[in-house]
């Protein structure tokens, strides 16, 4: 019986670190090409959300809500 052939560990290793290597610089280039790109589009203006005013009685809450206590919170509107 034959004995089954094995790749010593230096040479596996290598071949990982050669493959981490490829995938880091894949990212980087995806990055820059990115911010460089044609598809750059300008921020817009911040617009600041209105506080919720009426409409809000069946929330069974002892307060009114505002945007301030929200903040930091997942809110759904539907």
């Amino acid at each position: 019986m034959t004995k089954p052939f094995r790749v010593p560990m230096t040479h596996v290793s290598t071949v990982f670190s050669i493959g981490r290597q490829a995938g880091r610089f894949g990212v980087l280039l995806a990055l820059l090409l990115n911010c460089f790109g044609p598809g750059m589009v300008q921020a817009q203006e911040k617009i600041e959300a209105p506080e919720l005013e009426g409409g809000v009685a069946w929330l069974n809450t002892a307060k009114p809500i505002t945007l301030k206590s929200l903040r930091g919170k997942i809110v759904l509107l539907d």
